[in-house]
């Protein structure tokens, strides 16, 4: 509730509680001075006088009662509109914080994301780089086998050549050394 309006509340309750009448709190009794016997004129003025007063006493009691009543109605309404209006901001500050705090999550959340997605792009990128170089290793291996194959047939062939050379060799050879023999044999028998 507003600074301006409980002011004026209060201002409304102090202004009900005042009397109205500052007549009621006279109480000069007239002066006996004379020294003459008035007691049955007093007690008939007092008695009437006290009624007057005790009406109006009981008439101020029950203005009073009323405006205690109004005021302490006033105040419970004032305190249930403070209360709600408590509540109300209690329950917005919580509903703020409770959005700032999924904005937040949200917030993280995409971040994680994009960082989740950019490393499953260069885990991909690696799988695939990986990919490449198996299979150039694979062709590497082929390739390396192939060449084994080529050279282990080129060896054998290379074997094969030198064992038909060395034949001839040995044959011509043989053939120069019988045909040296006849030479010498022919040179000395001769």
């Amino acid at each position: 509730m507003a600074p301006t309006a409980r002011k004026s509340l209060g201002r409304a309750a102090k202004a009900q509680v005042e009397p109205r009448d500052l007549s009621v709190y006279d109480f000069e009794c007239p002066a006996t001075s004379s020294g003459l016997d008035d007691s049955a004129e007093e007690s008939s003025f007092t008695g009437r006088q006290e009624r007057d007063m005790g009406n109006e006493l009981r008439n101020m009691l029950a203005k009073f009662q009323g405006d205690i009543k109004k005021l302490l109605q006033a105040k419970r309404r004032n305190f249930k509109m403070s209360i709600s209006a408590s509540v109300k901001t209690f329950q917005q500050k919580i509903e703020h914080v409770l959005k700032i705090q999924q904005e937040q999550r949200e917030e993280l959340y995409e971040e994680y994301s994009q960082q989740f997605a950019t490393l499953v792009q260069m885990w991909n990128l690696d799988v695939k780089k990986v990919k490449e170089q198996g299979e150039k290793l694979a062709s590497l291996q082929d390739l390396e086998e192939n060449h084994g194959n080529v050279l282990a047939g080129e060896h054998s062939e290379l074997r094969k050549q030198m064992a038909i050379l060395q034949t001839k060799l040995m044959m011509e050879s043989q053939e120069e050394k019988a045909s040296a023999r006849k030479s010498l044999l022919s040179l000395l028998f001769s």
